[in-house]
């Protein structure tokens, strides 16, 4: 999984065995120092307009310590929705269930079982604060 990284995000909320980050908007070097020291970062993505914006002593540090960085376009807001849920609204819908029928099966409101069905092929999901990137 690849975890999201803002300007103020606690470096212990990240797990040790992290090796993805993603990188929402540019970070201090000491924060990305201390990042790169405590965690087993392998890889780095970020949007081009955030690398564009992040300072040099902070690309260079990225360079130098060899790590992948992953210049990539993520758009768009991450599922609430637990992907377990996802996965039983999609079989339910193979199932040709009706959306009504799902919502009372679930739980979970009939315009919002539609837009995980629209939506379903999304790549990033939301737990708790963090935004989790699906590979």
């Amino acid at each position: 999984m690849i975890y999201s990284v803002y300007p103020y995000t606690n470096i212990k909320s990240i797990p040790a065995e992290a090796e993805k980050i993603h990188l929402v908007r540019p970070i201090k070097l000491n924060k990305l120092r201390e990042l790169l020291e405590k965690r087993s970062i392998k890889a780095v993505s970020l949007s081009e307009s955030c690398w564009k914006r992040m300072s040099e002593k902070c690309r260079n540090m990225l360079e130098q310590m060899n790590i992948n960085i992953i210049k990539d376009r993520r758009s768009g807001r991450a599922l609430e929705h637990a992907l377990e849920d996802i996965v039983k609204i999609n079989e339910f819908r193979k199932d040709f269930q009706s959306l009504r029928k799902i919502q009372k099966l679930t739980g979970i409101p009939k315009s919002t079982v539609h837009y995980l069905l629209k939506y379903a092929k999304r790549d990033k999901i939301r737990k708790g604060n963090q935004t989790i990137y699906l590979e």
